[in-house]
């Protein structure tokens, strides 16, 4: 039975492996060096993680830290969006609690 477990696990991760280098040719210039860079160092901190368990947790953390940064980014541009719309001047105090209270709303819906 091991057998067949470690082989099903050896064809899954070749079939992984190919289609994330498929993914990476695909893209070009900048965008392929940052992913490839993006990958480096998940591949750095999966080595120092240890179990099975431990890499799992590293993945959830670092995809959790991915999520903030672009709530981050979007809180910005949508931001930005409305000041544009508003021929660059200062948002209404009641137009920043409605933004607010639409970005938390999407928040709990994540």
């Amino acid at each position: 039975m091991s057998k067949i477990v470690h082989q099903l696990y050896n064809d899954n991760l070749a079939v992984a492996i190919k289609a994330r280098q498929d993914f990476f040719d695909s893209l070009s210039g900048e965008r392929r060096e940052k992913a490839l860079a993006f990958q480096r160092e998940i591949s750095a901190k999966l080595k120092t993680a240890g179990s099975v368990n431990n890499r799992l947790v590293l993945i959830k953390e670092m995809m959790f830290d991915k999520l903030m940064e672009l709530e981050s980014e979007l809180k910005r541009l949508s931001g930005g969006l409305v000041r544009d719309e508003m021929g660059e001047k200062d948002l209404p105090e009641e137009s920043h609690r409605t933004l607010n209270r639409s970005l938390e709303e999407g928040e709990r819906k994540i």
